[in-house]
Order: structure tokens, then C-alpha cells, then sequence
């Protein structure tokens, strides 16, 4: 089914549900990157991935979720990727689709914990799939850009086919981790997913430590109510 679409969304949905008597496991795993600066890149091309990384997922999640609610079972599995925690220059709005993703799978999964659904968020590095070759690249190119976005496209022109991570070995990590009775919310998969992620998570605890003084220093000195 085409997720960016209402109608195709309805008729999987519904054809799923009645194939196999109401759906244990939705995998949201539609999506293609936009490459290109945050500046180059027009409406006309990100605005659909959004459609389909963002919407075409939430709207899924939100067809579903009746039927799990009424069986009080059910696995979500949101495929985002390490882009989904780490931001690259060239990336940026596939980046920003898969941080949106992220930030509703967490409330989703704290909203349904208790009617016996769980959510886990899947962020693969590099893997072998058709996703380099699905890009879209938008807009102009400056060259001002030729040091930051210019070098991820240059990489994306010659990577598909050289990706390090099995995409079998990742289905199979899946379909584990949705038989677990208490299954992470989060699962990194592929050695450059965990240290770039480990790299971000350090970065922010530095800034949070820098700024720990400051931060702490914000509240009023007296309470208004009293004055």
C-alpha cells in the first residue's frame, strides 16, 4: 500500500485485518532520503517525505490501533534510523522525519503501555537495501555547501552495494525483538548506528554539563504568587 495515500492506507489496512483476524505486528518501515542542504532542497521535494517517512507512518499507527486496543496485544516497530538521533549536514530533512518519527513512537509507547502494546523505535545504520537508490536529490547546488552537504552526496554516489549491514540479519533482530515480553523501546542496529549514537548521546551530556550553572540559575528569586 502507498502510506502517503488515505484511500490505499484504509484498504491494506482492512484487507490485512480481515486476511488474519486483527494484525499483532505493524513494522512502519516506508521511507526514502532527500539529500541536499537544508537551504537548496524546496518544498516540492521534502515536503513529500514527511508524507511518507512522517504522516504515511502516524496515520498507519493510528489505523491499527483500535484493533490492538480492543485485544489489548500488540507490537509497533517504527524503523527510523541512527539519522533519527544524529543529524548530518546533506541529510537534514530525512533526519528531521526520522527525529519526528522517534518523538511519536516514544509517546505512543508511553500512551499504550498499559493496554498491553508495546513500541520499540529501530535505528539501523548502513545497511544493504534499495534506500540509496530510492533518494530524492533536491534543489540547486551552491557550493558553499560543497564542504558539508557536497561530501554526503558525493559518498551516496558511489555507496549503494558497499553498505556493511545485512538486511536479513536486521529482519531477523526484528522479528525477535517483537516475540520479547518486554521489548526495548529503542534498538540500534549496526556498529556505525551504536557509535554514532554513543558519539551524540556524549556531545549533549557535554553541553548539559557546560550548562548545568546557567540552566540552574533560571528560576525567580522570589515566588510571584507572593509578591
Amino acid at each position: 500500500m502507498d502510506v502517503a495515500d488515505a484511500e490505499s492506507r484504509m484498504r491494506g489496512v482492512a484487507a490485512a485485518e480481515a486476511a488474519f483476524g486483527g494484525l499483532d505486528v505493524l513494522v512502519n518501515n516506508a521511507g526514502y532520503v532527500v539529500l541536499g542542504a537544508i537551504e537548496e532542497v524546496a518544498p516540492i521535494d521534502y515536503r513529500p517525505a514527511f508524507e511518507t517517512n512522517l504522516f504515511g507512518a502516524i496515520e498507519v499507527m493510528r489505523l491499527v490501533l483500535p484493533d490492538m486496543r480492543a485485544r489489548r496485544h500488540g507490537r509497533i516497530v517504527a524503523m527510523s534510523a541512527m539519522g533519527g538521533i544524529v543529524a548530518t549536514a546533506g541529510i537534514g530533512y530525512y533526519c528531521a522525519t526520522k527525529f519526528a518519527l522517534e518523538a511519536v513512537s516514544e509517546a505512543v509507547a508511553a500512551e499504550v503501555a498499559p493496554l498491553g502494546i508495546k513500541v520499540t523505535i529501530v535505528e539501523p545504520g548502513n545497511f544493504r537495501t534499495e534506500v540509496i537508490r530510492a533518494r530524492v536529490v533536491g534543489g540547486r547546488r551552491e557550493s558553499d555547501y560543497d564542504e558539508t552537504a557536497g561530501r554526503l552526496l558525493h559518498r551516496f554516489a558511489g555507496a549503494h552495494g558497499t553498505q556493511p549491514g545485512d538486511p536479513r540479519r536486521l529482519a531477523e533482530a526484528v522479528l525477535a525483538v517483537v516475540d520479547l515480553p518486554d521489548p526495548p523501546l529503542r534498538l540500534p542496529l549496526g556498529n556505525d548506528a551504536v557509535a554514532r549514537i554513543r558519539e551524540k548521546l556524549a556531545h549533549v551530556e557535554r553541553d548539559v554539563a557546560a550548562a548545568e550553572a546557567v540552566a540552574s540559575a533560571m528560576a525567580f528569586d522570589t515566588d510571584p504568587s507572593s509578591v
